[in-house]
């Protein structure tokens, strides 16, 4: 596949390098023919050079080249009917003179050209890995999650547009219970398979538009954005069955999740408060008796 497309990329890429290179010996014998009908007296050398610098600038380093030989032979020819008293030797001599000039001028700016192109592509590829690195900046790398700053900015915005429209807003905060059993009978890394799992159970069990977040350890966050209470308690409910589902992969220890809901109806000065308070609630649902739903409006 890769050898196709390069063969496609090369057929478009000929006819229009073919293109360039004629029109470029179309400028340079006009400019040998002008060269002819103006004599000796007038050069017409600043043509050749900024042609030169436009094939090099352009279209690349093979037109560039090619605008070399192709202006010192417009020259050439252009200059024949008025050297014939000059010695052969005087005539080659400023012939290879000017070659040498303008290799060196189409060398210089295909340099340059290139250096230019260089830089443009290394530009765009940080840009690519700066957009990158932001996004892993706000991403849980083990369970691919938004992490705590993606979750504090997603839930300062919402509060914000609750704000101006009373859109409706809650907020679940999930412990999850007997989580150290796990880490002590399955080891760190049997811990972290659980850990994905609850996230692919959490993200399955909300709505698209919801934010699921870890916070940290086994301590998980959910932004519901126009959600009604009663709605949110049903994710809630279904979130338990949900993690208690994973029995399988924890091998028998009873793996559950306490939820706190925060219902807002008025959003304090600081949003951050809010998650002290949804904490509060799943706190109040733990010391319930675990694997329980505490709903609070605030």
């Amino acid at each position: 596949m890769h050898d196709l497309n390069q063969t496609h990329s090369m057929q478009r890429t000929n006819p229009l390098r073919v293109r360039h290179t004629l029109f470029l010996a179309l400028a340079f014998a006009f400019f040998g023919w002008l060269d002819q009908l103006a004599g000796p007296e007038v050069s017409f050398s600043l043509f050749y050079i900024f042609f030169i610098v436009v094939g090099a600038w352009r279209f690349g380093k093979t037109e560039a080249w090619a605008s070399a030989v192709f202006a010192i032979v417009a020259w050439l020819v252009g200059e024949t009917p008025w050297n014939s008293d000059h010695h052969i030797g005087v005539f080659l001599w400023n012939g290879i003179s000017r070659f040498i000039i303008f290799g060196f001028i189409a060398a210089a700016v295909s340099e340059m050209k290139a250096v230019r192109d260089g830089l443009a592509r290394a530009n765009r590829q940080l840009s690519v890995l700066a957009k990158e690195n932001e996004a892993l900046a706000r991403q849980d790398p083990l369970t691919k999650l938004a992490n705590s700053r993606m979750f504090h900015e997603r839930l300062t915005y919402e509060a914000a547009r609750h704000k101006r429209n009373k859109a409706a807003l809650c907020l679940a905060y999930i412990d999850l219970d007997n989580f150290k059993m796990v880490n002590d009978k399955l080891g760190h890394s049997g811990g972290d398979k659980v850990l994905i799992e609850v996230a692919r159970k959490l993200k399955q069990s909300v709505r698209q538009v919801d934010v699921v977040a870890r916070l940290g350890g086994d301590e998980f966050a959910i932004v519901f954005v126009d959600a009604a209470p009663e709605k949110v308690q049903e994710i809630g409910e279904r979130i338990v069955r949900h993690i208690l589902s994973l029995k399988d992969e924890v091998a028998g220890i009873p793996l559950g999740a306490s939820v706190g809901i925060l219902a807002i109806e008025n959003i304090p000065d600081n949003p951050d408060s809010l998650v002290q308070l949804a904490d509060e609630a799943m706190y109040i649902a733990k010391t319930s008796g675990k694997g329980q739903i505490s709903v609070r409006h605030i």
